[in-house]
């Protein structure tokens, strides 16, 4: 019999996949011949809100007993700072699969979800597509799925709220490394979080970030401490109590790269300031940040002398090219500030 739709599109960051998400998943195999799974946040290196990589979210889904030859993944990585690119790009993932056995006039397309709150203003995003609600049957929640499995208790977690014991045993198949990275990165948020406990409304920060560029080039540095150690950022920090957000963000700058520009020049070569808020964009908290994009004219005498210091493990020129494959490796919402600002 022939089902209502021949595809049904699920959006998500299934991190991890769980016994909600399958339900959903189950329903939309019911109305649809075929399902489409959009995972979230692709190319993203493992922090606590992404803990698996998207090979392993894949598996994970996998091992639930969904009917692979009905299933199909596209990978799809975030443009925090630019919806419109997102939508685009999902538009074109979906088609891309689709359109190899239909024409655009012949399918049928459902999203299918729940409104639950904020977090799923993207199901109204796709107006050419039938939105069809789903009901949780398990009012789970990922984040205290993540919460519980990076713990010292996650031997007592409670695997009922995943498909069956080999999905369960999938979840926790990390390395002990990667379990230890994800768990000590963890630890040092939970005490940083502590020692706001006594402030009388959860804190908001402000930070600065410096895009420098020069000749084709990205100045970045190497974090040295967690979070993110060892990941690439943008030289930057949080806003002393006495001095403006740009004062902040050349001594940011200074002391993080040493930079061998004046300040004059560096004041002059300012070309664009944006300020970046997405609510989730830090797992330390909520954080706001005054990204300023100092555009260096080319010069004969090359890029400019840097030296890591002071947060920075190390500091080095990146070319377009190369930054633009390093999504990878970039911490928190920082790739995405460099794509909207510069459009690389």
């Amino acid at each position: 019999m022939k089902k209502q739709y021949d595809y049904a599109v699920m959006i998500g960051r299934f991190q991890p996949f769980h016994l909600g998400h399958f339900h959903v998943a189950t329903e939309a195999l019911k109305l649809a011949e075929h399902l489409i799974f959009i995972i979230g946040s692709h190319d993203k290196p493992r922090d606590t809100r992404n803990p698996f990589t998207t090979q392993e979210r894949m598996e994970i889904i996998l091992s639930t007993g969904l009917p692979e030859d009905r299933i199909h993944f596209a990978p799809q990585v975030d443009h925090t700072y630019n919806d419109e690119r997102w939508i685009a790009s999902i538009q074109a993932s979906v088609y891309t699969i689709i359109f190899n056995k239909f024409r655009p006039d012949d399918v049928n397309i459902a999203i299918v979800g729940f409104d639950k709150d904020h977090s799923s203003y993207y199901l109204k995003k796709f107006p050419q597509w039938d939105l069809v609600e789903i009901e949780p049957k398990h009012l789970l929640d990922a984040t205290s799925i993540r919460d519980a499995l990076f713990s010292t208790h996650w031997m007592e977690y409670d695997e009922r709220e995943f498909v069956n014991k080999d999905h369960f045993e999938t979840v926790l198949g990390f390395s002990r490394d990667i379990w230890n990275q994800i768990f000590n990165e963890k630890e040092h948020l939970e005490i940083y979080k502590a020692s706001w406990n006594r402030a009388p409304y959860p804190p908001t920060f402000m930070t600065v970030d410096a895009v420098v560029t020069q000749a084709g080039h990205i100045l970045l540095v190497e974090r040295g401490a967690l979070p993110g150690k060892g990941l690439w950022a943008l030289p930057g920090g949080f806003v002393g109590q006495d001095e403006t957000l740009q004062a902040a963000v050349i001594r940011e700058l200074y002391e993080e790269t040493k930079l061998k520009v004046p300040k004059p020049v560096l004041v002059g070569s300012i070309a664009d300031v944006h300020t970046y808020d997405d609510p989730h964009r830090s797992a330390r908290g909520r954080t706001i940040s005054q990204a300023y994009h100092f555009k260096l004219t080319d010069t004969e005498s090359g890029l400019p002398k840097i030296k890591g210091s002071d947060d920075a493990a190390k500091a080095f020129w990146v070319p377009f090219s190369k930054f633009a494959q390093s999504r990878n490796k970039m911490f928190e919402d920082h790739f995405n500030i460099v794509e909207h600002m510069v459009g690389i």
